[in-house]
């Protein structure tokens, strides 16, 4: 099935639901760092890809595993940055059990054109 496309006609933005399973992300959302960092104490750390074997098995762990005595000190957010897309962050987050405790990012690079 096809749609003519005629000037003036509108495309839907696409709604994705959010589901439990590993294999349904919604629609990424932009996260404001800097917004979010304001006022707050957070703990920041990086990894060099999620599902990376030294990343899901040593360095993620800790993380959660001491997050309440983390959160016991003052600490308004723990967030982990790494250089994967939205979608596999989420799965990442998912594939750990991870809801809201610690916010996934993503670093963005702009790559520049001669």
């Amino acid at each position: 099935m096809s749609i003519m496309m005629i000037p003036g006609n509108q495309l839907n933005n696409p709604s994705v639901e959010e589901k439990a399973a590993i294999t349904s992300c919604g629609v990424p959302e932009r996260f404001n760092a800097s917004e979010a960092f304001a006022n707050h104490l957070v703990v920041l750390f990086a990894v060099p890809g999620a599902f990376t074997p030294g990343c899901s098995v040593n360095h993620l762990p800790g993380f959660i595993n001491k997050l309440a005595e983390i959160r016991a000190k003052g600490v308004d957010l723990v967030c982990v940055v790494a250089f994967n897309d939205a979608f596999v962050m989420n799965a990442w987050a998912k594939a750990n059990g991870i809801k809201e405790e610690i916010v996934g990012s993503v670093l963005h690079t702009k790559k520049t054109v001669d």
